[in-house]
């Protein structure tokens, strides 16, 4: 289950460098050392600073090439070659060569690195390089017994002595069963010293069979330690008896003694006059430290060790076995991390770490003190803020972000590198537009919006809720009305307006700078002349005009739809010009002069016509431009053609009457009877009927011009 979660956090996060070498540790233990490899390099190839990942790449290809020390214990050869390296050719030293290398890079006091370098130049024949990093892991760890032995494995055909030295150190360091190999080389070391008679002089051959017999003792399968030693005591003509190897006693020197500096002990009791070597007590120095001790004179308490996994005390180094726990190092865990490192295997910087304060490096934990510094957490502040979070204390979250464009989330400054969304600002873009602003990078101001009513202005889209003022159109009321436009939410067409002259069109009011066409108002001349008024400006008065019927008044010219009043004139379409000087009636078609005035009176009504005084003899109405009605004549026709006494009645002229008298007649019309036969009473009853007669007709006629007056004038009132 921890390979299966280990690949979804890497499917969610595929540069999260800790799940893969996570992951490889897994792959490591379960075996499958190729896909371990592929997660290894993965993790290296993000985080090139990792020690830990490159080491374990290296230490792959190293391992996988170097069986040549198993070689030491099952060979029947007789002899051991002293050139070392045994593979040369197999490309995988290089490769671990060069990750080793890389690691050194990122960390130069690293002496396991040194170690496996070294013996990888070793396998490649590449002396001089081997032994510069083989001493320089001395350097770095005094206390690498790997180190010293495989210098000595280097330096044994061409500086014995020093050879000898490293092999000591290496026995020193561990004298467990683990360095059998440091005893049998130092055996065969000793036995090919060629320091002629001094040799036997100082007896080495003790100290060749000694070692030789340690490492027989430790793998009774070792055929190269029997061999060997047979051949030291052949050279020293020893051929039946047995002479007690220094660090051996008894009857048969089966009985080992632990001298310090490897001093003799009586080949009889096993004394050691000098005292125990390290690990050992006893008059014979055959004892191991007690339990729960070690090291020298046995005074090293296993307790006080920090071992990580396995208790298991070597009576001699007090070595642990599952390493040291995190902040502690050397072979028994008893010392902290050297300054500046902390951590399991004291591997960790202090320097690597991002801590917000103080630097102050626990030798475990590396933590910090005063925090992280943004970006990171963990005690030690090494690690990244995990996907989909950044900031101080990781404590904030990449999708509260309002980012444009990419969503790429910078575990430090959460930074929206495509800018930020409208309404928004700061780096990580979770900042709103402050009070007053608003829009993409927050670059518009509210203040330059045309609102009506409420001023709230949105931070993103700074939309006027109340909507815009008169000539500007938008969410946020900025854009004035496009071309052609105006008004109220730009709901007004330029081209609707009734302008003159100039077609210039203000976006907010859409005023007409030349005025109003005729029958239209307003500033932008919309609106037509109200009910009852038209022309320019609405000035004009529809109850002014003179029509015939009652027409509908229109907005623009007032038109009288089907004509004028009694003396107007009809070219006027507004009927609001009387008849011209000399003309009246309808449509001023008739002229003052065709009239038959009695005083012949060119001062003219110019809507009846109508004479001042009388109308001429056989002449009637208003105007006099009426004949009298047939049978009637003389002045106002108040005279009956009948009352005459002409000869014939055919003829009666409508002026005078005029006609042919009968006998005893006389006058113009034959009216007045003559003189004779006729009595004086009897003529001024004639005179009397005759003058009586012409009154009442007279007054008939004037009563009749009076209704005729009265009507015509309250038929105009109506036609008005």
């Amino acid at each position: 289950m921890a390979i299966v979660n280990f690949t979804q956090a890497i499917k969610f996060n595929p540069t999260d460098h800790e799940a893969y070498f996570q992951r490889a540790q897994m792959y490591e233990q379960r075996g499958e050392m190729l896909l371990a490899l592929e997660d290894y390099t993965t993790c290296k190839r993000i985080m090139p600073s990792r020690t830990d990942a490159i080491m374990k790449h290296g230490l792959y290809y190293f391992e996988h090439e170097c069986d040549d020390e198993a070689r030491f214990s099952k060979s029947a050869k007789p002899y051991i070659p002293m050139n070392y390296p045994i593979s040369r050719r197999n490309p995988n030293w290089n490769n671990a060569i060069n990750d080793f290398t890389d690691l050194l890079k990122v960390d130069p006091l690293n002496a396991t690195a040194r170690l496996y370098r070294g013996r990888a130049y070793a396998k490649l024949s590449q002396w001089i390089p081997a032994v510069q990093d083989l001493s320089a892991a001395i350097h770095l760890d005094p206390r690498n017994w790997q180190a010293f032995y495989h210098r000595a494995c280097i330096i044994r055909k061409t500086n014995r002595e020093r050879a000898l030295q490293d092999y000591s150190m290496s026995l020193l360091l561990d004298d467990s069963e683990e360095n059998i190999l440091s005893y049998l080389h130092r055996g065969i070391l000793y036995n090919d010293l060629d320091w002629g008679a001094l040799k036997f002089h100082i007896r080495v051959y003790d100290l060749a069979i000694r070692d030789l017999s340690k490492a027989a003792s430790i793998d009774n399968t070792c055929s190269l330690a029997f061999f060997n030693r047979a051949v030291c005591y052949q050279e020293n003509k020893q051929f039946d008896m047995v002479i007690c190897s220094r660090g051996t006693y008894g009857s048969e020197c089966n009985n080992f003694c632990h001298c310090s500096n490897y001093g003799k002990c009586d080949v009889i009791t096993g004394q050691c006059p000098n005292g125990c070597q390290i690990g050992w007590y006893g008059g014979s120095c055959n004892k191991d430290c007690t339990s729960g001790t070690y090291g020298n004179r046995c005074s090293e308490k296993c307790q006080n060790r920090q071992c990580k996994g396995s208790q298991v005390c070597n009576h001699i180094t007090g070595k642990c076995t599952g390493g040291c726990k995190p902040g502690y190092t050397q072979d028994d865990c008893t010392e902290d991390c050297s300054r500046g490192t902390y951590g399991d295997g004291c591997n960790k910087q202090c320097d690597n770490r991002q801590c917000e304060g103080s630097q102050v490096c626990n030798h475990i934990t590396g933590k910090c003190t005063g925090g992280c510094q943004t970006g990171y957490k963990g005690d030690d502040c090494t690690v990244d803020c995990s996907s989909g979070t950044y900031g101080d204390r990781c404590n904030k979250q990449c999708n509260n972000r309002q980012c444009k464009g990419s969503q790429e989330c910078n575990h430090i400054t959460g930074k929206c590198t495509g800018g930020c969304q409208t309404g928004y600002k700061g780096d990580d873009c979770t900042v709103d537009c402050s009070s007053g602003t608003y829009g993409d990078g927050c670059s518009k101001q509210c203040d330059n919006r045309q609102c009506k009513g409420s001023q709230v202005c949105n931070h993103i889209t700074g939309k006027c809720t109340g909507g815009c003022q008169t000539g500007y159109k938008g969410d946020d009321c900025t854009v004035d009305c496009s071309s052609g436009t105006y008004g109220d939410r730009c709901n007004k067409q330029c081209n609707n307006r009734q302008c003159k002259g100039s077609q210039e069109c203000n976006h907010i009011t859409g005023k007409c700078t030349g005025g109003c066409q005729t029958g239209y108002k307003g500033d932008d001349c919309t609106v037509e002349c109200p009910d009852g008024f038209y022309g320019a400006g609405c000035q004009k008065n529809c109850n002014n005009r003179k029509c015939l019927k009652n027409s509908k008044c229109d907005h623009v010219i007032g038109e009288c739809i089907g004509g004028c009043s009694v003396g107007y004139k009809p070219t006027v379409q507004d009927c609001t010009q009387g008849c011209e000087t000399g003309l009246y009636g309808v449509g001023c078609s008739k002229k003052c002069s065709d009239r038959k005035c009695d005083d012949n009176s060119t001062k003219c009504d110019s809507k009846t016509g109508e004479c001042d005084g009388v109308c001429q003899p056989g002449f009637q109405s208003i105007d006099c431009t009426l004949e009298c009605d047939e049978g009637f004549y003389g002045y106002n026709c108040s005279s009956n053609c009948s009352a005459r006494f002409c000869q014939s009645e055919d003829q009666c002229s409508k002026i005078d009457g005029a006609c042919d008298c009968r006998d005893g007649y006389q006058g113009t019309d034959c009216t007045v009877r003559k003189d004779e036969g006729i009595g004086h009473e009897d003529k001024d009853t004639i005179i009397a009927l005759s003058v009586c007669n012409t009154i009442l007709m007279g007054i008939l006629i004037f009563l009749g011009v009076l209704v005729f007056i009265k009507y015509r004038k309250y038929k105009d009132a109506d036609n008005q």
